[in-house]
């Protein structure tokens, strides 16, 4: 009767301590799945501000280099603005 019981008791405990450890892989499995997807929104983030960055370095040397063409494009439409633009059909000399 006493052998039993042991039996019982064992019977009982082993498929609760498995059924409990395999929760506890289940759980480990998550949190392994969160740090990654952290991590990898940390090197995304990473890299695409890298990627902005240089892009703003880009243009900026672009600008800076190329800025006499730059300004004389912009420039002389500022001028020819404020100096009152000739219209398409009208002639150049003044009667």
């Amino acid at each position: 009767m006493m052998a039993e019981q042991k039996v019982r008791k064992w019977a009982f405990w082993l498929p609760m301590v498995a059924i409990a450890s395999q929760f506890y892989f289940i759980k480990e499995l998550l949190v392994a799945f969160a740090f990654f997807a952290i991590g990898f929104a940390a090197l995304t983030l990473v890299v695409l501000s890298l990627y902005l960055l240089q892009k703003g370095w880009e243009l900026a040397a672009v600008r800076i280099f190329d800025s006499e063409r730059w300004m004389t494009r912009w420039g002389a439409r500022a001028v020819i603005g404020r100096s009152g633009e000739i219209e398409p059909g009208q002639s150049r000399r003044r009667s």
